[in-house]
């Protein structure tokens, strides 16, 4: 069976977990999510794609993956400085009372909240002014990832399907039409997909991911036929 090494095309199922108290915060698997709790209905629950080195999970969950093999199960330890880094003390803002007011909002101490542009937790609230700290909210933590391996591709055009899957999460695009010519990329994605939100954006990240990854196509077209009856 093929061993994983730097650059394959790998799927698969992970938890992730704050080490110390071996909390659940993130997982691919729906049935994982809503036993701890964390399930969303916006996420995706599937198998993750991976191009072993592009460093999509911390570094060192990837580089666990060499030399593995479809079926593998990995447990590995992920201190925090490849994680989300230390917990940085300058990262604690005070933030003017008049800023909430502005927006209209009431600021609560223990409450997760976004201003100029930032996420951060709120530590204090007095008259004057609201003290949150801009930190990631696992900075300093170190975690602990179980990874399930379960496919590896090689087949040019499922790499391809798999990019173009990875921007268009949820969506169905199995029914695609791919064509390759030389260098040249023509894609047809499935009506269905033609009001996806963000489908200007998404096409433009899947030729990028294309041009940086697979490094070989300096064309790609994407192609859409109307017909008189259609009514999608």
């Amino acid at each position: 069976m093929e061993k994983i090494k730097e650059g394959s095309f790998v799927k698969i199922d992970y938890v992730a977990k704050i080490a110390e108290s071996e909390t659940i915060f993130d997982t691919t698997m729906k049935e994982i999510a809503e036993k701890a709790g964390i399930f969303s209905p916006k996420k995706i629950y599937e198998p993750m794609l991976l191009v072993v080195g592009r460093e999509w999970l911390p570094s060192v969950v990837e580089d666990a993956l060499l030399d593995k093999q479809v079926g593998d199960e990995l447990d590995v330890p992920v201190p925090f400085k490849y994680a989300f880094g230390p917990h940085d003390p300058s990262k604690i803002k005070l933030v003017p009372r008049r800023e909430f007011q502005k927006l209209q909002i009431n600021p609560q101490k223990g409450e997760y909240i976004e201003i100029g542009g930032q996420e951060g937790l709120i530590l204090s609230v007095t008259p004057g002014r609201v003290r949150i700290d801009f930190n990631h909210k696992l900075a300093g933590k170190d975690l602990h990832y179980t990874v399930y391996v379960r496919q590896v591709i090689n087949e040019e055009l499922e790499k391809i399907q798999a990019l173009i899957n990875r921007r268009l999460p949820g969506a169905d695009i199995s029914d695609s039409i791919i064509e390759i010519e030389g260098d040249s990329l023509s894609i047809m994605l499935p009506h269905r997909v033609r009001y996806y939100e963000y489908i200007q954006f998404a096409k433009k990240n899947i030729v990028k991911d294309l041009a940086e990854i697979l490094g070989k196509y300096d064309q790609v077209t994407f192609r859409e036929i109307f017909t008189a009856d259609d009514d999608s």
